[in-house]
């Protein structure tokens, strides 16, 4: 996982986050934070169940 992902995990803010992560794009760092919010879904929680 890397700093942008874990960042979207823990709440950070995006300019934070640019700050600190390789990325400068905010479309990179945007992706990552979509990316880390749906997996904590609902919906994709519902995936997982049998």
């Amino acid at each position: 996982m890397d700093l942008a992902t874990q960042a979207g995990r823990q709440a950070m803010s995006l300019p934070e986050t640019m700050a600190m992560a390789a990325h400068h794009g905010v479309a990179t760092v945007m992706d990552c934070f979509r990316a880390e919010s749906s997996l904590g879904s609902k919906a994709s929680r519902m995936l997982g169940e049998n």
